[in-house]
C-alpha cells in the first residue's frame, strides 16, 4: 500500500517524466535521505526507474522516470499488457529533468510573490493547431505555462519550444491580451 507522499511522488514522477532525487527532495519537503528511500522502495515496486547520466568528473543526480505501472496507477487505469518501456536515453534525461528544474522554481518564485501556477501543460496537452494558408499546422512546445495573481487575474502566459534545428523560443504572452488555445482552455 502506498503512503500519501508515495502517491504524491508517484503524481511528481508521471506529471514531470523524469525528477531527479534532489528535485523530489524541494518539490516534496521531505529530506533528501527519505526520499531516496522512498523511491528505491518504489522501484523494487516496479513504480519507477532509476538512471545515472554521465558527467565528466564527479558522480550526477540519479533520474527517476515512471514505469507503466505508475503512469496506469496515476490515471486509474489498468496496467497495459506490454512490457516495460526501455530506458530514456541521456538527452530526453537531461532535458525532461531540466523542464522538473524550470518547475521548481516557478513553484519558489509563485510563493515568494503571491503569484500562482493556473496550469503547466507539457507536450501534446499545450499543442496549439492552427491553419497557415489553409494548411493544418501545429506548435507543440515542451512546456505552456499559465501564471495568475491570487487565481483571478491571467499575467503570464509561457511556452517554450525546442526545434529539430537545435534552435529554441520562448513565446510569453501577457494580460487579456493572451489569446492562445492553451490560454483559452484554462481560462473559459
Amino acid at each position: 500500500m502506498l503512503s500519501d507522499t508515495d502517491k504524491e511522488i508517484v503524481h511528481l514522477l508521471s506529471e514531470h517524466r523524469v525528477v531527479t532525487t534532489q528535485q523530489f527532495h524541494k518539490l516534496v519537503g521531505i529530506p533528501e535521505r527519505t526520499v531516496s528511500y522512498r523511491l528505491e522502495r518504489l522501484r523494487s515496486l516496479g513504480i519507477a526507474g532509476k538512471s545515472s547520466i554521465y558527467v565528466e568528473r564527479g558522480r550526477s543526480a540519479f533520474h527517476w522516470w515512471p514505469t507503466r505501472l505508475a503512469d496506469s496507477y496515476h490515471r486509474g487505469e489498468p496496467v497495459p499488457r506490454s512490457g516495460e518501456r526501455d530506458e530514456p536515453n541521456q538527452l530526453f534525461l537531461r532535458h525532461a529533468a531540466g523542464l522538473t528544474g524550470i518547475y521548481g522554481a516557478v513553484v519558489q518564485l509563485c510563493e515568494s510573490s503571491g503569484l500562482a501556477i493556473h496550469s503547466w501543460l507539457r507536450e501534446i496537452e499545450a499543442k496549439e493547431e492552427f491553419l497557415e494558408r489553409s494548411r493544418p499546422m501545429a506548435i507543440v512546445p515542451d512546456v505552456t505555462l499559465v501564471l495568475g495573481i491570487r487565481s483571478i487575474l491571467p499575467v503570464v502566459v509561457a511556452s517554450t519550444e525546442r526545434s529539430g534545428c537545435g534552435g529554441s523560443r520562448c513565446c510569453c504572452r501577457s494580460g487579456r491580451t493572451a489569446r492562445s488555445p492553451a490560454f483559452e482552455r484554462v481560462f473559459r
